[in-house]
């Protein structure tokens, strides 16, 4: 499977769920938080079993490829998150009302955002660090 058709499957499968969540809330169905969040679990894991597939049959060059862009390109990325996380704690501590075009209130939703997702990337990358490290232990 090519690496555009993977992309492809799984932004599909993404819609897909979206479209299945918005009618199941639409239809009085679960609560429309909760089938949001079954929604994305299903189509994740199967976007993660599709990677996964993808993962074990291209070559090594491949692999260090993309290995090292989500190295360099998401360590970048934190940097400027960073630098907005700061600039939106400024605005909740009411030392730059209204930059950015937010309010206190906004800013702050945004910063519990962003800080809630950092701690989640960088719990999946220990776990994943530590799991690769104890399975070449053995």
């Amino acid at each position: 499977m090519g690496f555009v058709k993977l992309l492809l499957i799984c932004g599909g499968m993404g819609l897909v769920a979206g479209g299945v969540a918005a009618m199941v809330g639409a239809l009085g169905g679960a609560s429309e938080p909760l089938t949001y969040a079954a929604a994305t679990l299903i189509a994740g894991g199967i976007g993660l079993w599709l990677s996964w597939r993808w993962w074990v049959a291209v070559d090594e060059a491949v692999r260090e490829a993309h290995k090292t862009s989500w190295f360099w390109g998401g360590s970048t990325a934190m940097i400027l998150v960073g630098a907005v996380a700061l600039a939106l704690f400024g605005i909740t501590q009411g030392d730059a009302s209204q930059q950015l075009g937010v309010t206190r209130e906004e800013a702050g939703l945004l910063l519990s955002g962003i800080v809630f997702t950092l701690t989640l990337m960088l719990a999946g990358y220990g776990v994943c660090w530590a799991g690769w490290w104890f399975l070449r232990s053995r």
